[in-house]
């Protein structure tokens, strides 16, 4: 009977409920884990990676690492070009994005092409072998680091920058979808991003409100193929700046949507037909709600292009026909500066004009006017208004560059 039925050692119950509890615990804490990070792709077998998932994010020490391991593979695609970062496109062109609205001050003698709206620009470079980019898209919008490119002494250097969420948008500067990263992710406009994998991810931009987006590596290389293969454009000129409508001007003028007129070049087509104060909804039948817009719909005109505007002011609304004109050459009594306003600060240089009081004063692109002739946080019509005032007096201007604060003449 002994041989028909061996003896089996009997397991106590406690030992059933013991690896049962285990079993459940296992079980529970892998669920734990696909909720925590679910940007990561799930294991085939969860008992052996499960701590694995469960444990920090690296140490600045494994970044550190990560990023020396990356080096080699990421290096040979960039290149700084007069103080930028650019990415190799070939033997011997790269890729920079400069602001649309610094462009012209700081236009390089190896420029190849410029898209007057986004900013994208190619170079020639010294001629060197690199490697295609792998390109990346996201899957998902959840947190994860890049290796941002950025400019040196030395060169050009990498470093991770974290970002915990990207958030899908339309800027009309670019096609298709680009990403809005967070206010605080660290990285400066005109870096390009990788991945851990070293993959191409993206082109990081700024736009009018200053918000930064990161261009999807697709579109940045299929920008800079239509750039290339683009005709030489020659920017037109409207004579108009404008800023957003705030709730209390569209009650003023009774407009719902639009860009109010700040200012109207008297050497403009625009002179006589437009006046600050009235708000433009449509150029070309193209709606305007963002300073992008104007800014895309402008750069765009070809010199001589018949223009229509939908401008309204307290009166009711009407139509004004234009055509682009080039750029008028300003003379040596010319104020000679393109500006913003910047509510409560003052007024952003954008452009300086060579040959005008502007530049002998030694404005700069970038520079913010905060005080002009005794008037504090001026406008850019207090600027133009001081300035043409009658006489050949000298309006003293302070201003601020990067950290610093200035104070310097425009002479009439």
């Amino acid at each position: 009977m002994d041989q028909l039925h061996p003896y089996r050692p009997r397991v106590s119950r406690e030992t059933r409920l013991l690896l049962t509890t285990v079993l459940i615990a296992i079980v529970a804490l892998w669920v734990l884990a696909r909720l925590r990070f679910p940007d990561r792709a799930p294991p085939q077998n969860p008992v052996q990676p499960l701590l694995t998932q469960l444990t920090p994010r690296p140490t600045f020490a494994d970044l550190a690492g990560e990023v020396a391991a990356l080096r080699p593979r990421v290096a040979p695609l960039l290149v700084t070009v007069e103080g930028l970062p650019g990415l190799r496109l070939g033997l011997d062109v790269a890729v920079i994005w400069m602001d649309p609205r610094l462009a012209a001050d700081r236009g390089t003698s190896s420029l190849l092409g410029h898209d007057l709206a986004s900013g994208l620009s190619l170079v020639r470079i010294e001629s060197r072998f690199a490697p295609a980019p792998v390109l990346w898209s996201p899957e998902s919008a959840g947190p994860r680091y890049f290796i941002a490119s950025e400019t040196s002494p030395a060169g050009v250097a990498l470093r991770p920058v974290y970002v915990d969420a990207l958030t899908a948008t339309d800027n009309p500067r670019w096609p298709g979808q680009e990403w809005q990263l967070p206010p605080h992710a660290d990285v400066e406009p005109g870096s390009f991003l990788f991945t851990s994998t070293a993959a191409f991810a993206g082109l990081v931009v700024s736009d009018s409100d200053e918000q930064r987006l990161m261009v999807p590596a697709t579109t940045v290389l299929a920008e800079a193929a239509r750039v290339l293969d683009s005709p030489p454009h020659m920017a037109s000129y409207m004579g108009i700046e404008v800023q957003p409508l705030s709730s209390a001007l569209a009650r003023a003028t009774g407009a719902t949507t639009g860009l109010i007129v700040t200012w109207v070049d008297s050497r403009g087509p625009a002179d006589g037909a437009v006046s600050p104060g009235e708000v433009i909804e449509v150029i070309n039948g193209v709606p305007l709600t963002t300073t992008d817009q104007w800014d895309v719909q402008v750069t765009r005109l070809e010199i001589d292009q018949p223009v229509i505007l939908g401008v309204r002011n307290a009166s009711g609304r009407r139509e004004v026909s234009l055509a682009a004109a080039k750029h008028p050459v300003p003379g040596p009594r010319a104020l000679g500066l393109t500006l913003r306003v910047l509510p409560g600060v003052g007024a952003e240089v954008l452009r300086v004009d060579p040959n005008s009081a502007g530049e002998r004063s030694g404005l700069r692109a970038g520079d913010v006017i905060t005080r002009a002739d005794g008037t504090d946080a001026p406008s850019p019509i207090d600027i133009r208004r001081a300035f043409s005032a009658p006489g050949d007096h000298a309006v003293i201007v302070a201003f601020t560059r990067d950290a610093s604060r200035r104070v310097t003449a425009l002479e009439p």
